[in-house]
């Protein structure tokens, strides 16, 4: 009896620390070879930076995980591609342009009450952003011989508060050890950590996404109005995920809530774009001309991988393409109407496929853009395992209960 009991005993020890660790050790691999390539590849000199310290980290995380360190793994990842080539990159005062251009938006504000050059000439002078973006530019006029006036510094720390705060509003109870484990190994995968480390302008707009749905969800109207007016006030990117939010919110508490939410967001929206106010023709030539191609300056966004090709390839592609996109959209909405989503995790998802074909299909487009389909789907599968994962009861409450 005692051996059939140590015979039995070993495989359970052994077994599932080999198997949970097999898909880290596979993950943090291709990560180490992916950004191997790209730091091979890639002609930008932060990029470049980012990606030799983030090998370094990925290459640790795929060793430790081979020895069934999952916890240390994720911390190597996070410091390798987010705190030490991003410390560096601050230190050195090497980002790509966005960050100086979040900048020089907030010392125009100060000195012009505006955040938008009125005749930019050259592409350092167009600020593509909404006016709510500067406010992370004005710690760079409060400290501007500080480094802590880096406008990535807030970029970052606004969207860790944000990405918290969605978990605990939807779990309404604190995360499990598994749980911040996937939530610091999403954060340092590359398409989150490389624009924390070298820009970041994505970042903030998402997490005020995340914690807008987790609000929908939730019922809280005044959180879902604040932080999806801010974030369309930074990028109007995040319009799609607001629509997707109102039909949660009108799913889980009425029409007419997501109605009233609807209204008083765009109203709010409208009051953090009272700068832009004080010169509309600026406002329209960096926000609108700019991005379409209407103006001088080329602006630097590639073509899509979809909407690109047939742009370039297929007569009248472009034309196409955009009523691709629009019978996309059409029945996209079709679907939000005919089922809409009822959970943070189903709207997380629906808004996450939903921007990764519109950035598919959109004749220009950028890599940074799928932070977002990213965080959206990957927090939303966080939230799905944790809910799945009931922490344990204590035993006075089961002595409670057998009691009863």
């Amino acid at each position: 009896m005692l051996l059939e009991h140590a015979h039995f005993r070993r495989p359970v020890r052994f077994v599932p620390a080999d198997f949970l660790a097999r898909p880290w050790v596979l993950m943090y691999g291709a990560m180490s070879v992916g950004t191997f390539a790209y730091a091979a590849l890639t002609h930008l000199h932060p990029h470049r930076v980012w990606a030799l310290w983030a090998v370094a980290g990925y290459v640790v995380a795929a060793m430790l995980t081979v020895k069934g360190r999952i916890t240390a793994a994720a911390v190597s990842a996070a410091i390798g591609a987010v705190l030490v080539p991003g410390t560096a990159l601050i230190a050195t005062n090497t980002a790509q342009l966005e960050v100086s251009v979040v900048a020089e938006s907030a010392a125009s504000l100060v000195a012009t009450g505006s955040p938008y050059a009125p005749d930019p000439s050259v592409l350092d002078q167009y600020n593509p952003y909404g006016p709510a973006m500067t406010l992370f530019g004005i710690p760079s006029q409060l400290f501007p011989e500080n480094r802590i006036g880096d406008p990535r510094i807030w970029f970052a720390l606004f969207f860790v508060a944000c990405v918290l705060l969605t978990a605990k509003m939807i779990l309404a109870r604190p995360l499990t050890h598994h749980s911040w484990v996937r939530l610091t190994a999403l954060i340092a995968s590359p398409v989150i950590a490389l624009p924390m480390a070298v820009g970041g302008v994505d970042l903030p707009v998402v997490g005020a996404a995340l914690l807008g749905l987790a609000a929908a969800t939730r019922g809280r109207v005044v959180t879902t109005v604040v932080s999806f007016a801010f974030a369309c006030a930074l990028k109007p990117l995040a319009v799609p995920v607001l629509v997707v939010a109102l039909a949660l919110l009108a799913t889980r508490h009425g029409g007419r809530t997501a109605l009233s939410a609807g209204s008083a967001c765009a109203a709010l929206a409208i009051v953090f774009h009272v700068p832009a106010f004080t010169d509309p023709a600026a406002f329209v030539q960096h926000t609108l001309f700019f991005p379409l191609g209407r103006t001088d300056v080329v602006t630097p966004a590639g073509h899509s991988l979809v909407g690109g090709a047939l742009a370039r390839l297929v007569p009248y592609g472009a034309t196409l393409a955009l009523v691709v996109l629009v019978v996309v959209g059409i029945c996209a909405a079709v679907m939000l109407v005919r089922n809409p989503p009822d959970s943070f995790v189903h709207a997380s998802g629906f808004a996450a496929v939903g921007l990764t074909v519109l950035f598919l299909l959109a004749p220009t487009s950028r890599f940074g853009y799928f932070v977002y389909p990213l965080m959206l789907g990957g927090v939303a599968a966080v939230i799905a395992l944790e809910s799945t994962c009931r922490p344990k009861r204590a035993p006075v409450n089961i002595i409670r209960e057998a009691a009863w």
